[in-house]
């Protein structure tokens, strides 16, 4: 978790922020901040994806037993809510929290657009959208650094046969 802290304050330098760095400084940010991103998720056990942004991920797409459960986390120092936006291949979901109590959720087809962006491969056809999901920000700092307790949600989803 250090190691991805350093790198997103790197990666807040203002050069960084405005754009303004030289093409090669730009590659090096991208490496330090995919270097430790990747390695914190190795480390815990734990699968990202990165190109949500294009409706590709590989964990709501190839599942065993159709299932996934997803956790969620608030990085931020204010409470949030919002909805959840999942990638997948088939449009009948259930889904609940950790308490089993069912939440509000929309499956819309994605569109011609983004199912034709080049470069991508995802068998994802569909988008999941998940609502109610109220995250509370960290508990508290001490010594300029975030205690070890953050608040997490944990949603469960099935494709309903």
């Amino acid at each position: 978790m250090e190691e991805v802290a350093q790198a997103v304050g790197i990666t807040q330098h203002h050069d960084a922020i405005t754009g303004t760095e030289k093409q090669h400084v730009a590659n090096d940010y991208h490496k330090i901040l995919h270097n430790a991103v990747h390695g914190f998720a190795k480390v815990a056990n734990f699968t990202i994806c990165p190109l949500l942004n294009i409706s590709q991920c590989e964990v709501t797409e190839e599942f065993p037993d159709n299932k996934v459960t997803l956790v969620v986390y608030n990085p931020l120092g204010h409470n949030k809510s919002g909805l959840i936006h999942l990638p997948v291949t088939t449009n009948g979901w259930d889904v609940v929290d950790q308490f089993g109590t069912q939440l509000d959720h929309q499956i819309v087809e994605l569109p011609t657009e983004i199912l034709n962006i080049p470069g991508r491969r995802s068998k994802a056809l569909y988008d999941l959208a998940i609502k109610g999901i109220s995250l509370q920000c960290f508990p508290g700092l001490k010594n300029d650094r975030v205690l070890g307790n953050i608040f997490t949600k944990k949603v469960h989803f099935k494709i309903v046969e």
